[in-house]
């Protein structure tokens, strides 16, 4: 069974590359101006190398099974924190609600009933951004677990979306891509306390000028510091994904080739792991790529982390996210040749351990499948599809420690679970 989806986004990649309540604070301008930039830096050639020279000797986590059973209702040993936000599934008319995971308590929130876009959730857990329109005006607003809303700043005409939180502090927001490619990108980090923003300026060697049109295109990732950033480079030979010092303006890190599938790179809350999916398959055909999961230090060595082609013809590994604690990584996996839809699986980087627990579920049935963490990295939710019905969507949460599944809600998605206000 070929992927419509991964064969989809690889298509809008190759063709990108072708063509290559509340209390308010202004946003000013950082006070902090960045030195102009002289002159456009050279093109350096990256040598293509298989494997790079950052690469370290593998070791392949084991792959379990642990088939749980799922209960239509929570267990009466499940002690859980904090409220999990739920958001609209499509074709439904059930408002968006926290839900008090202590005491099953539903705070209705009609009002972001089709409002909300772009929900990135800080990686202490603590406040979810949002883009919202109901006044008329895109603004950038937080939220916490009470339900209480700031607003941030009125939406730039020229962001493009929230594309992720450096830290529990600032926001990085893309701006949407210059009119000729031959021009460097921008990307703005956003102080929520302040206000304040910066504009990185992206002029870095061999750096890929993606198209920013589609929401999904991020093509640099910061780590909490500021000190490295990933992205896209062209090689001699081919793509590569490297890391890029700014303080020493140096490469550190490099994967090639790197031909990414689904989903953007994410640095480890801890800032100590970027991790990243790459095709490992030789086949020129897109339809039968394999995907592996890689991570990348802070220093720059690259190391395989994942072997599923001993288990399938062509892995497919879809949504992922870490753990609030670093240690664990939930994603989506399927074998794109046999299986119809995915399962969750989670990966224990302490003790290089992967789980599957044959959950079935389909992320794009939703605004967001999931998986989606809870604070203190025991619990992770998703959707799946019913057994009785493939019109049901259900929420379900499973305990990695207690080793159970269960129904928590119908026909929602889980978008966030935030910690308790302190």
């Amino acid at each position: 069974m070929w992927s419509f989806r991964g064969l989809t986004v690889r298509m809008i990649i190759i063709a990108a590359l072708l063509s290559s309540c509340a209390t308010e604070i202004m946003p000013t301008p950082s006070t902090h101006q960045p030195e102009p930039t002289q002159e456009r830096q050279e093109i350096v050639e990256i040598p293509s190398i298989t494997p790079t020279s950052t690469m370290v000797e593998p070791e392949y986590a084991a792959i379990e099974f642990n088939c749980l059973d799922i209960l239509p209702a929570l267990p009466e040993n499940a002690e859980l924190e904090g409220k999990l936000f739920l958001d609209v599934r499509v074709g439904y008319t059930s408002p968006p609600m926290l839900l008090d995971m202590k005491t099953g308590e539903k705070n209705l929130l009609p009002e972001l009933e089709l409002d909300g876009r772009h929900y990135r959730l800080s990686p202490n857990h603590r406040l979810l951004a949002y883009l919202s329109f109901r006044t008329g005006n895109e603004q950038l607003v937080v939220m916490n677990a009470d339900g209480q809303e700031q607003k941030i700043s009125d939406w730039g005409e020229d962001w493009l979306r929230i594309a992720y939180w450096l830290d529990d502090n600032n926001l990085a927001i893309p701006f949407k891509r210059p009119e000729s490619y031959s021009e460097p990108s921008t990307m703005l980090v956003m102080n929520i306390d302040s206000g304040e923003y910066d504009e990185l300026i992206e002029e870095y060697p061999n750096i890929v000028q993606m198209a920013r049109e589609f929401d999904w295109a991020a093509p640099t990732f910061y780590d909490p510091t500021l000190n490295r950033v990933a992205y896209i480079a062209s090689g001699e030979k081919a793509l590569g994904f490297v890391s890029w010092d700014l303080q020493e303006e140096e490469f550190v890190g490099q994967l090639f080739p790197w031909l990414g599938t689904f989903g953007d790179p994410k640095w480890s809350p801890n800032g100590g792991l970027l991790l990243t999916i790459n095709d490992v398959s030789s086949e020129q055909d897109i339809t039968k790529s394999r995907s592996e999961f890689f991570t990348m230090t802070y220093d720059g060595e690259v190391e395989r982390i994942t072997q599923f082609t001993t288990l399938y013809d062509l892995p497919r590994i879809g949504n992922f996210e870490w753990s609030p604690d670093s240690r664990y990584i939930a994603f989506w996996i399927l074998d794109d040749s046999t299986d119809s839809y995915e399962t969750l699986a989670v990966m224990d980087l302490e003790k290089n351990q992967i789980m599957n627990y044959c959950i079935p579920g389909n992320q794009w049935m939703t605004v967001s499948g999931g998986p989606e963490w809870s604070p203190n990295s025991q619990q992770v939710v998703v959707n799946n599809i019913s057994e009785e019905s493939e019109e049901i969507s259900r929420v379900i949460l499973v305990d990695i420690n207690k080793e159970y599944a269960a129904v928590i809600a119908e026909n929602l998605a889980p978008i966030a679970w935030l910690a308790d206000s302190p």
